[in-house]
């Protein structure tokens, strides 16, 4: 694990969940903020996630900026960021 990554240091980012059995979602990092609060450490709570098709743990967790655009060209315009958690 890394240094702790406080939530709002995140607000406009989206946790990028992939599991071994092909399941990904995205999810928006500032609904982990409604639920845990702005100090809440990213490194945390990914050690908590359960995939929800398999209920295994994810094989990555990375933080992207626009979930909608992650492949290079998809949708016609500029891949997303995607970087792991700090």
């Amino acid at each position: 694990m890394g240094q702790a990554a406080p939530a709002r240091d995140h607000l406009g980012w989206w946790l990028m969940i992939r599991c071994g059995c092909g399941y990904l979602v995205d999810y928006p990092v500032r609904l982990l903020i409604d639920h845990y609060g702005p100090e809440a450490d990213l490194h945390l709570i990914s050690a908590r996630l359960r995939c929800l098709n398999c209920k295994e743990r994810p094989v990555s967790v990375e933080l992207v900026d626009r979930p909608d655009r992650r492949g290079e060209g998809h949708g016609g315009g500029t891949p997303a960021t995607i970087k792991p958690l700090p």
